[in-house]
């Protein structure tokens, strides 16, 4: 109970911490979150958004550990069976949920070895230490300006790669009614490829890990994608990642 307590103080002063020393971000979050909710109500999500990724934050330096505890719920046990057992997958996930946590639930259930996309930071220090935190056996991240040859190489081999396909450029869709850009990247690999392709979040609910696993058809896997975000934001808005400017078209 203490450690449980302790837990959500450190949360909570995270959060102020994030809301006063960026008061940018803050601003942003809460103009994403004003042109879908009202102002009262956009500013509560915000708040409990800054609480959950200021959560996030706190599982960062413990991802394995942190997945080891926690209990998992599977939403669509028989499409994760499917995506694990398939030969060559590429997962679709976003900075929505516990992302980080993501590639350690996949080991927990015996994928051993997945290569992962991101977007280096700018700030290299940080790059550094999170690249540190993500790594354990059979997890490999790479670099998806610099790396991504490596990246398909490795997917060739053990044949499972994970994308974050809902910041970017080059794609433009509708996000929640209005245009928004998306990364091109990966419907071109889906197109070269012809792999099976599935949408996977990992989302935090009363203290457990919440998994949704879902499809996505190959002729049309980017809005199919847009489509299953949109659905899982709509049940938790507050665990999206609002503080980038996302309507700019």
């Amino acid at each position: 109970m203490i450690s449980k307590w302790f837990e959500n103080v450190w949360i909570k002063t995270l959060a102020i911490m994030l809301k006063v020393c960026i008061p940018f971000r803050w601003k942003v979050t809460c103009d994403n979150l004003q042109r879908l909710y009202p102002e009262k109500e956009a500013k509560a999500i915000a708040w409990q958004s800054y609480l959950h990724h200021a959560r996030l934050l706190a599982y960062v330096p413990r991802l394995k550990k942190v997945v080891q505890s926690k209990k998992i719920r599977m939403n669509d046990p028989e499409h994760f069976e499917a995506m694990l057992k398939a030969p060559a997958v590429f997962m679709f996930s976003g900075h929505v949920g516990l992302w980080e946590l993501v590639p350690f639930v996949l080991n927990k259930y015996g994928l051993e070895n997945q290569h992962w996309l991101y977007k280096q930071s700018r700030i290299k220090s940080l790059d550094r230490l999170l690249f540190r935190f993500r790594q354990s056996p059979g997890l490999h991240t790479w670099d998806s300006l610099t790396q991504l040859k490596d990246a398909l190489k490795g997917f060739k081999q053990h044949g499972h790669l994970g994308l974050a396909s809902d910041q970017g450029a080059g794609y433009q869709s509708n996000f929640f009614g209005i245009p928004m850009k998306f990364p091109i990247g990966s419907q071109k690999l889906v197109a070269r490829y012809q792999v099976p392709c599935y949408f996977f979040s990992c989302m935090f609910e009363n203290d457990e890990l919440v998994i949704h696993t879902k499809p996505l058809p190959l002729n049309n896997v980017q809005d199919a994608y847009i489509s299953e975000l949109e659905q899982v934001i709509k049940q938790y808005p507050e665990q999206y990642y609002w503080m980038h400017r996302l309507w700019q078209v």
